[in-house]
Formats: structure tokens, C-alpha cells, sequence
């Protein structure tokens, strides 16, 4: 597994901003790609409103470039806690040493 492989408690800072602005350009570039060439990122909100027995249960944050973008952000967002408390953690641990 790719877990195994990589030492996620070993990566720096600036690889979890990489990955997540990776991330940001290829959903953005995914976007632009779709506008250029016309076709609705939304083609599921018709279709759902169509086939669905109730028009409430219908919302935007069901459509698969809206969830994209949400665990991308998500994701991003976990990275930067993450990383923020591996550093923390670092951090405490040089000036208390190992706690008991």
C-alpha cells in the first residue's frame, strides 16, 4: 500500500500546499476544460430534478464537481491541521522532552 511507502509524519509543510494546490488546479482545469467545451459541470441537477420522487430531497451539494470540490477542500484542510500539529508536536517535544 502507498501508506506503507510513504512516511506521512516525515513529509514537510510545503508538500501537503503542494498537493492541495494540485488539487485546486487540476478540479479548476477539469472546470475550465468542461466551459470550454460546453458542457454543464451541473448535468446531474436536471436529470434529478426529472427522475426524483421528491423535489426537496434535490440540492446543489449533490452534484459531482460540488462534492469534488468539497473533499478537496476538505482534504486541504486536514492537511494543514495535520501538518500544523506533527510541527507542534515537534516542537513541544524538543523543549519538554519525552513526557511520561
Amino acid at each position: 500500500m502507498l501508506c506503507n511507502r510513504i512516511p506521512a509524519l516525515e513529509l514537510r509543510f510545503k508538500t501537503y500546499v503542494v498537493v492541495s494546490v494540485l488539487q485546486i488546479v487540476v478540479g479548476a482545469s477539469i472546470y475550465g476544460l468542461l466551459w470550454l467545451f460546453e458542457v454543464d459541470a451541473m448535468w446531474t441537477l436536471p436529470l434529478a430534478l426529472k427522475w426524483c420522487a421528491r423535489k426537496e430531497w434535490v440540492h446543489l451539494n449533490t452534484t459531482p464537481f460540488y462534492c469534488y470540490v468539497r473533499d478537496a477542500s476538505a482534504l486541504l484542510g486536514e492537511r494543514l491541521l495535520f501538518s500544523g500539529f506533527v510541527q507542534t508536536t515537534s516542537f513541544l517535544l524538543q523543549i519538554f522532552g519525552d513526557l511520561p
